[in-house]
């Protein structure tokens, strides 16, 4: 399933919130988007003043980075917006499965669990996840496998000497992707065995209420740019592969209790459908996002202050008032509004 952050872009004169009241309409030119963290309800769990916010997996704790005293932090909360550390400013971050990876002062990587233990130093120049708390980890531009907060033996690539751009992915649970040039883009793949494996199907993924979505290409069908081309155009198959609902939406997510996020054309707007093909929720919204939690994420235009929640009739249980919005995990959100720099300031 799609997880798509509502997001619009605006080149007006922006409208600005207040820092002090995070509620109150102002006009300026001193902008800056910043990030907090809400609560079903609506309300800041974590108040908008952070630069960036990244949640572990779980959605139980988060990351928030921001400048406190003339330096930059990282400060890690947990889902009540109850500070467990204080870093220094971190360069870089990504999710790895259960685990979060981060960039340290120093310029390489390291690795905490989701309560921020650490699982693995700063001392690599990049950390991929393999399974079970195995890695891959690269140092002095070799791969090295890493567990039990050992590095362990070097894992020797069967690639030339030119080889050259050598990077490592997470492919899926328990295989690490490697890419690489050499007179063309090239990869390989690995297990946790470490054992070099052809590229793994990908599982077909699982029916959700009953549907699987799925697209055919149908030729001459889509209108632009003054004329006819091809379109991969998706619809709903049930458990025997047989379409339930027509393929005729250009773009379509899974569904996600009882809903389904598609969108006719480029012209058109989105909405959500039922099992039956029906809409549930007339396409109105620029932008949305798939139902969490008995909330989506939608946005009605590209209005600085237009994104909000709303439940499965359509009804509006967090009203439009901010930037960007993201679906709710474990009772949180994390959204972003615009404020002013020089209020917005330790």
């Amino acid at each position: 399933m799609r997880e798509r952050i509502v997001i619009f872009l605006s080149t007006a004169l922006f409208l600005l919130v207040s820092c002090a009241t995070a509620e109150k309409l102002v006009i300026g030119e001193n902008a800056e988007e910043m990030y907090g963290v809400i609560n079903k309800s609506g309300d800041w769990v974590l108040q908008p003043e952070y630069y960036t916010i990244h949640p572990t997996n779980d959605w139980k704790n988060f990351i928030a980075e921001k400048e406190d005293k003339g330096d930059s932090y990282s400060f890690l909360f947990d889902s009540n917006g109850n500070l467990l550390k204080k870093e220094k400013k971190i360069l870089g971050k990504g999710t790895l499965s259960k685990y979060f990876a981060f960039r340290a002062q120093n310029g390489n990587w390291g690795c905490w669990d989701e309560d921020f233990n650490l699982v693995i130093p700063p001392e690599y120049e990049g950390i991929s996840y393999l399974s079970k708390g195995k890695f891959i980890v690269k140092k002095d531009d070799l791969f090295y496998f890493f567990s039990d907060g050992q590095i362990g033996s070097q894992l020797k690539l069967p690639i030339s000497e030119n080889a050259r751009s050598i990077t490592a992915y997470e492919h899926q649970e328990g295989v690490v992707r490697f890419t690489y040039y050499d007179s063309d883009s090239k990869e390989i793949f690995v297990n946790a065995q470490g054992e070099f494996i052809d590229r793994p199907p990908y599982p077909t993924p699982p029916l959700r209420d009953g549907l699987r979505r799925k697209s055919i290409v149908i030729k001459n069908i889509l209108r632009r740019n003054d004329g006819l081309e091809d379109a991969k155009l998706w619809g709903y198959v049930n458990e025997k592969d047989e379409f339930v609902i027509p393929p005729s939406f250009l773009f379509a997510n899974d569904f996600s209790e009882g809903l389904a996020l598609v969108k006719k054309d480029y012209s058109s707007k989105e909405g959500f459908l039922d099992t039956q093909g029906r809409w549930a929720i007339s396409p109105r919204f620029m932008f949305a996002s798939d139902f969490s939690e008995g909330l989506a994420a939608v946005a009605l235009d590209q209005d600085l202050f237009s994104s909000g929640y709303i439940d499965h009739t359509g009804k509006w249980i967090i009203k439009p008032r901010f930037y960007k919005a993201t679906s709710f995990r474990n009772g949180r959100a994390i959204v972003s509004i615009f404020l002013k720099k020089k209020e917005c300031l330790p």
